[in-house]
């Protein structure tokens, strides 16, 4: 396993063989387009987050940690803890994007919390009311097969022995494209620092953009 740690606010990161006569990326992937899971929306609240809620919390930190091993069948899986201040009174939820994964559960102070996900937008219910200046922070846990953009270019690809992430959609609106593989306020407003912690195979290595932390073997 790897942490790095970073405040840059576009996210890279790739996972690759450790020799470098290993395969290189081909175009055989089974990847899933973003418009495959997308629905019409049912009504003008189902809408994604960014639309509504940047002037309510602030996400200070995303602290991410993933299981990249299955190349098989193409999947992710672990969870991300959001941390976060509320910038207005009686808030009682927050919502993030993410799209295509499955959520597992979401914790708050080891309390399970209440959760939907409709399309792109996940509603969580905070297990209290916070008011301005309060600080709390949820753990979002899940898995699934991460999607690339409908255009064909962004989002997360698994490609022979390479998974990687490309953080723009050309087809998406707006461009960000975090929520194809964590969950987040995915617009262009929010800045934060983030934390990566990517459980790999023993022959494979991740690479992320930020401060190298530490690694752990795991065999």
């Amino acid at each position: 396993m790897m942490r790095f740690s970073t405040q840059i606010n576009y996210l890279l990161f790739i996972i690759c063989p450790l020799y470098a006569d290993a395969q290189q990326p081909s175009n055989n992937y089974l990847n899933h387009r973003a418009n495959d899971y997308i629905s019409e929306a049912s009504s003008e609240g189902d809408i994604r987050a960014e639309n509504s809620r940047s002037d309510t919390i602030d996400i200070t930190d995303y602290d991410i940690h993933l299981n990249i091993t299955d190349f098989t069948n193409q999947t992710i899986s672990g969870y991300c803890t959001v941390s976060f201040q509320s910038k207005l009174d009686n808030v009682s939820e927050i919502l993030l994007d993410l799209l295509a994964l499955t959520v597992d559960s979401v914790v708050q102070d080891g309390q399970q919390l209440s959760f939907t996900h409709v399309n792109e937008l996940l509603t969580i219910t905070l297990s209290q009311t916070l008011n301005t200046a309060d600080s709390t922070k949820i753990t979002v846990y899940y898995h699934g097969n991460p999607v690339i953009d409908a255009s064909g270019w962004g989002g997360f690809y698994f490609s022979g022995d390479y998974a990687y992430n490309l953080g723009v959609g050309f087809a998406a609106d707006p461009h960000v494209y975090g929520r194809v593989w964590f969950p987040c306020f995915d617009n262009f407003v929010e800045r934060s620092t983030y934390h990566f912690s990517i459980t790999t195979e023993n022959t494979k290595m991740a690479l992320c953009n930020g401060e190298f932390i530490s690694g752990t073997d795991n065999a």
